[in-house]
This record gives C-alpha cells, sequence and structure tokens, in this order.
C-alpha cells in the first residue's frame, strides 16, 4: 500500500517563517499515490488532490467557499487546521497549511497534523 516506486520525486516546498504556516512553489505539483503515508510534515500535504487529502484525513469539520480557493478545516481537542485548496487542471490541490488553537494562538503545524493523523476517523478511506 505504498506509493508506487517509479512516482516522480516531489519537489521542495518552501516553509514559512513561523512553524504554523507552509507554502507551496507556485506551479509546483506533487503526485502521492492515494494510499500515501502522512507523517505530519506540513510539506507533505501541499500538492496533494482533495481525494488524497479525505483518504488521509477523513471528511473535514467543515468547508469554507473562499473564491478561488475552498477552506478544508480540521481539529482535535487542542488545535484546529486549515488547509487551502486551489483549482488546479480541474482538481482542488493543497496549496497552504496552517494551525492554531483553539484560542487563535499559532501552533507548531507538524505537532497539529500529527494529532490529526491519529484520530481514528483518519486514513479511514
Amino acid at each position: 500500500m505504498g506509493a508506487p516506486t517509479g512516482a516522480p520525486a516531489a519537489k521542495p516546498s518552501l516553509l514559512a517563517a513561523t512553524p504554523a504556516v507552509a507554502h507551496g512553489v507556485e506551479g509546483a505539483a506533487t503526485t502521492i499515490a492515494p494510499a500515501a503515508h502522512l507523517t505530519g510534515d506540513p510539506k507533505e500535504l501541499v500538492g496533494l488532490d482533495h481525494t488524497v487529502v479525505r483518504r488521509a484525513l477523513g471528511d473535514p469539520q467543515h468547508i469554507r467557499n473562499e473564491m478561488p480557493a475552498q477552506v478544508w478545516q480540521y481539529a482535535t481537542g487542542d488545535c484546529i487546521v486549515d488547509l487551502y485548496l486551489y483549482d488546479q487542471d480541474g482538481a482542488w490541490t493543497v496549496t497552504y497549511v496552517e494551525a492554531r488553537s483553539h484560542t487563535a494562538e499559532q501552533e507548531p503545524t507538524a505537532r497539529c497534523l500529527k494529532s490529526l493523523l491519529e484520530r481514528p476517523t483518519a486514513s479511514a478511506g
């Protein structure tokens, strides 16, 4: 159930100055198999399409339409993670990841993503 051995290597993504934000390189699409194993590194989500995200994290608790983007919101007991998806060649693709506490304080994105991945609903698809 791992990624195919012939899959193209992911292009590096830029990590913003704050630990709570990850940006993708404009135009850099990452191809990862639907059964990809995510470790919690926010850079792993940048470039993934909506189908892969749903399989990895489950359904978002809330989807906001902020044209031209969709913001998918996931929450755990102590974190809220927002994934910003844009339509790229007909597929909604993650281009930006942000995490915060329930009191709107920035949180380390990797810690919050790991918390999401540990939920029973993550990777259930």
